[in-house]
């Protein structure tokens, strides 16, 4: 039976590609950076830390580990990462944060590199920013290389997201040198959304290269069966989750809701702020969260009368599908890889940047209400078919595939 080596630096949908594997029995080794092993050291000396520390750690461990992902098969490449995340939480080194990061997943690429000539797997499957010298080894020793692509080709990105200003040219020129590298040594590439294979295609790879598999949710967390449909005395409350930044579009939304001034409305803004300064995201009536847990994001979901994800570039947003499975009629961008999903009958989709456009969608679905439970409802069904199980499915056939020769049902590629 086929064997692959999967990698990544942080955990991004990983840790999903990695236990379909291992269900399927093709799973050799999930290499990371860190993965909370209770048992093991560092992190059995948790329970002996102050407890204020204590919570803070359990919180970012919670978000490195996957249950049923079994220890054995997950090797822990932590140096570099635990060094990024002192210079750039403990030192609180923000400006050159996309430099750590960047330095991080390259040495994180160099020991992976070592891993693979060790253990010679038969497929490689790498994830972009971090997988350019892996992909390499793994050609040496005859596997078949998978670039799991969780963005947008460079270039296409860069052009999308000039109207948040320049980029930093270094930089930018160091992240396209390993993204040009690990784009052509892929035999394969793995993309969410028909925005991210567009944005391969315009960049001339080979249609045959790529093979669109969308992410699933967990539908038992986020679900609409405990959502009050019928919410006419309640506030009319916008929600927002994800990263609090400019590209994310989190300044337009608060604009435009401020300039629709609809009364006794709500904005809660939920999660960790990025370059963007708290006291530009003030105003009556808005309220920003900390990042909350998946069943505390669900409740919120609930809570509220329209989902909005304003971003400028999200090869995904998972945020999506999750809102429109509890039940939330959703604005989103078409720079949203997941506004797929959305037709008039489960929201709207507008053109990135257009804050008097939110501003009108916003009036208009506040005046007609009753609509809302409508678009709920269908975006419910909209999204029903995307679950884990099937992506598991769909992960395992692909994989199936690249040695039997055969097509991967359902997908174009």
């Amino acid at each position: 039976m086929v064997k692959v080596l999967i990698s990544n630096a942080t955990r991004l949908h990983a840790h999903r590609h990695a236990y379909a594997l291992q269900q399927a029995g093709f799973l050799k080794y999930f290499v990371t950076s860190i993965w909370y092993k209770k048992s093991h050291f560092p992190y059995r000396l948790i329970p002996y830390l102050p407890n204020a520390l204590q919570r803070k750690l359990q919180s970012f461990l919670s978000k490195r580990t996957h249950a049923d992902i079994l220890e054995e098969y997950v090797v822990e490449v932590k140096g570099a990462e635990c060094i990024r995340l002192v210079l750039v939480e403990a030192l609180r080194i923000r400006k050159l944060r996309r430099q750590i990061m960047l330095w991080q997943k390259k040495s994180f690429d160099k020991s992976v590199a070592k891993i693979i000539k060790k253990t010679k797997p038969e497929i490689f499957v790498g994830f972009e920013i971090s997988c350019a010298k892996s992909m390499k080894a793994a050609q040496e020793v005859g596997a078949v290389t998978v670039l799991d692509m969780a963005g947008l080709e460079h270039d296409f990105a860069l052009r999308k997201r000039s109207a948040l200003g320049p980029p930093l040219r270094a930089h930018e020129a160091n992240l396209k040198r390993q993204k040009t590298l690990e784009l052509a040594r892929a035999d394969h590439i793995l993309c969410v959304s028909e925005l991210a294979r567009n944005s391969l295609l315009e960049a001339g790879i080979a249609p045959q290269k790529i093979h669109v598999i969308p992410l699933g949710l967990n539908q038992t967390i986020f679900s609409a069966k405990a959502r009050i449909w019928d919410r006419a005395d309640q506030p009319f409350c916008v929600v927002y989750a994800g990263n609090l930044s400019l590209a994310k579009g989190v300044f337009d939304l608060v604009q435009a809701f401020k300039k629709a001034a609809i009364p006794n409305s709500e904005l809660h803004l939920i999660g960790t702020l990025s370059d963007i300064k708290e006291t530009d995201l003030k105003g009556d009536n808005i309220t920003i969260f900390p990042f909350m847990s998946a069943e505390a994001l669900a409740a919120k979901f609930r809570e509220s009368d329209v989902f909005v994800l304003p971003s400028y570039l999200d090869s995904w947003g998972q945020v999506i599908p999750e809102a429109m499975s509890c039940g939330l009629p959703v604005i989103a961008t078409d720079m949203c890889g997941a506004s797929d999903l959305i037709t008039p009958e489960t929201g709207h989709v507008i053109k990135a940047g257009q804050s008097d456009r939110l501003t009108e969608i916003l009036r208009d679905m506040a005046k007609h209400r009753e609509v809302l439970s409508v678009q709920g409802r269908n975006g419910v069904q909209a999204v029903s078919h995307l679950t884990w199980e099937i992506y598991a499915e769909n992960i395992c056939k692909f994989h199936a595939s690249l040695t039997k020769g055969v097509e991967i049902e359902g997908h174009e590629s």
